[in-house]
């Protein structure tokens, strides 16, 4: 949630960043709403692209889990491989990222 909202502060305009009271707190709430229905739909997003890019992986692995298949490898195991490999990708990314800031 933490890293979600550092992007969120980094792409929201300066606008809904403000928050005016006017005694009753009414603009907190407005804005707290705001913030939250953008972290959602950027939340998604997220989702979508790392469900995409998984695709396009498998699509390009096919032929190699095909023959791991064919060798008498079970689902179970040819899926564990993927998402071993699918994690040590993510680590490295994100170990690239804190390091490059």
């Amino acid at each position: 949630m933490g890293l979600a909202f550092a992007i969120l502060l980094t792409l929201l305009p300066a606008g809904l960043l403000v928050v005016e009271s006017t005694g009753d707190g009414s603009n907190v709430h407005v804005t707290t709403v705001t913030v939250r229905l953008v972290v959602a739909m950027l939340m998604a997003l997220v989702v979508l692209l790392v469900g995409v890019l998984s695709r396009w992986y498998l699509q390009l692995r096919l032929r190699d889990l095909t023959l791991l298949r064919g060798r008498g490898w079970s689902r179970r195991r040819v899926r564990l491989l993927v998402l071993t490999q699918l994690l040590m990708l993510a680590v490295t990314a994100v170990s690239v990222d804190c390091l490059a800031s």
